[in-house]
């Protein structure tokens, strides 16, 4: 299962799902499609963390969890919601440079 396969960044596709801002869209090359935006991304995090839900807490090489990601790339909120209903202390989680979630989210 590639849900929990690392990249070479240690990044889970937890990581990567949570990357994706919510104003993302298709772009002219058709990257994504009509049916992408919030409730899109929505569902497939809601997917990614039922089937590994200990992935809301794994660190990339950057020490930065999906929840991380998701504040520093402004995710939906509804996202954050999720990942932190499933690991609260992922609020208080820094990165290995010492940055927390709401520090990333106010730079």
């Amino acid at each position: 299962k590639s849900i929990y396969v690392k990249n070479g960044g240690g990044s889970l596709p937890l990581h990567y799902v949570a990357k994706l801002p919510s104003t993302f869209s298709a772009n002219s090359e058709g990257y994504g499609s009509q049916r992408d935006g919030p409730e899109y991304f929505f569902t497939i995090t809601d997917m990614l963390i039922r089937a590994y839900p200990q992935a809301v807490i794994v660190k990339n090489d950057l020490g930065a969890t999906p929840f991380f990601n998701a504040v520093l790339y402004d995710a939906d909120i509804d996202i954050w919601n999720m990942m932190l209903d499933r690991s609260p202390e992922n609020a208080k989680t820094d990165n290995d440079r010492g940055v927390s979630p709401i520090a990333a989210y106010w730079n």
